[in-house]
């Protein structure tokens, strides 16, 4: 249902004491009737009888037919409904589907302003030979709808008589001339304003980039491969790697050996090259730097094998002579 499209009558709440003696069908089918009836509160029903009419009309069923009538009689006898020659009328159906009295009050203000407009713009009065009409008067917003006329021999000035408002501006009018053709004053002209002096614009320079490094490409080239090499893949390499390769190479005074061989050593290590990126070498190169140390998986240093002697039986016992008591034989 599309509300904010489709007609609607008004339903009113108050139900005086009349209305509230009638049945409940009855009251029910008087405000059913509403959205039937025409504009002006008819219901054609032809020849037919009242209650038959109005039950075809609802289309109700056969067994609803003999309620309806009487209902219908009752809303006649009540006065709800008028019975004319071939209609039924509902009373007061016009004054109580027209506009609130505000709104009436509203519409009838508007009409009288437009009329008063109306006559303002119409008005007017023939002036005699030598003399000039007097209504050539500027107001301000706020006048309201009445002037009155004068008019004055040519030998002086004319002004406006009277206006009923609060505020009014009048403007002298020579006798000589009239105050339909009368020049409007000419507003005097705004001095020059002083030339300002034309900036001429620098052509900007163009920012010159860093020289690279001479041997960058070699520094990226030998991170490729130590890469590939540990991890079996090449690496992503963009903007941040290339950014971590000249971090790398000012860690080094420029020296590109040095840091190819930081790189190198960083995956060596079979324990740091599993995380091991550009980054994390150029923000700490002195970590990867030596020989790598071989650590379990809690970081705990494991001792190399061949650094220390193993040592046979003969060797403990001459280290450590048992006593009498321990000498087995």
């Amino acid at each position: 249902m599309r509300w904010h499209v489709e007609a609607w009558r008004k339903l009113y709440l108050k139900c005086p004491p009349s209305w509230l003696r009638l049945s409940v069908s009855a009251r029910g089918l008087g405000s059913e009737l509403i959205k039937y009836v025409e504009d002006d509160g008819r219901l054609d029903i032809g020849t037919d009888e009242p209650g038959v009419a109005v039950a075809y009309m609802l289309g109700a069923r056969p067994r609803e037919h003999k309620r309806i009538a009487e209902d219908v009689a009752e809303l006649i006898a009540d006065g709800y409904l008028v019975r004319e020659d071939r209609s039924l009328r509902i009373r007061n159906f016009v004054p109580a589907q027209d506009r609130t009295p505000g709104a009436k009050r509203t519409a009838e203000w508007r009409a009288r302003q437009d009329s008063t407009a109306k006559q303002h713009v119409n008005r007017t009065e023939p002036t005699a030979p030598g003399t000039v009409s007097a209504s050539h008067v500027v107001t301000s917003p706020s006048d309201t709808r009445e002037t009155s006329h004068v008019t004055s021999p040519s030998d002086g000035a004319v002004t406006a008589s009277r206006v009923e408002s609060s505020r009014v501006e009048s403007i002298l009018v020579p006798s000589s001339v009239s105050p339909s053709v009368a020049p409007d004053p000419v507003a005097p002209e705004p001095a020059p304003a002083a030339e300002r002096p034309t900036r001429t614009s620098k052509p900007r320079e163009p920012k010159r980039r860093p020289e690279a490094h001479p041997r960058f490409a070699e520094v990226v080239a030998a991170y490729s491969d130590a890469f590939a090499t540990a991890r079996g893949a090449k690496p992503l390499f963009d903007g941040s790697d290339c950014a971590a390769v000249k971090r790398l190479l000012e860690a080094m005074k420029g020296d590109a050996d040095r840091a190819i061989a930081t790189i190198r050593a960083a995956y060596d290590d079979p324990f740091k090259a599993r995380n091991a990126t550009i980054r994390t070498i150029a923000s700490d190169p002195s970590k990867y730097v030596g020989a790598p140390t071989p650590t379990l998986n809690r970081g705990r240093p494991v001792q190399p094998i061949g650094q220390r002697p193993q040592k046979t039986l003969e060797d403990h016992y001459r280290d450590n002579p048992p006593t009498e008591s321990e000498v087995p034989f």
